[in-house]
């Protein structure tokens, strides 16, 4: 079996690292335009789409509430969550790995 492999010859690892950078932030920034553009930013959500929404089980979820990282709205005996809430709480984490380059 082969192992494939891509060079980057005479690129150093500073210069690497903001070609990812600029490439994962003009993602995002099309995710946000998108998700913009669709205004599903104030839906409400159930706790069980909210979960699959995040990719996250229901007791992380819970907790994230309980920590108070992801606001929760009561109507009735349910739970709902708000789209808008939901896309401030993400959080862009920055990981450089330098044992894979």
């Amino acid at each position: 079996m082969k192992k494939k492999a891509i060079l980057f010859q005479g690129l150093s690892i500073e210069e690497l690292q903001e070609l990812i950078g600029t490439i994962v932030t003009k993602n995002v920034a099309e995710l946000q335009h998108e998700l913009q553009s669709k205004k599903i930013t104030g839906e409400l959500r159930t706790q069980e789409e909210t979960c699959n929404f995040l990719w996250v089980d229901s007791s992380i979820l819970c907790a994230w509430t309980n920590k108070g990282k992801v606001k929760d709205y009561g109507i009735g005996a349910r739970l709902y969550y708000m789209c808008c809430d939901l896309l401030e709480c993400l959080t862009f984490l920055k990981k450089v790995r330098h044992d894979n380059i």
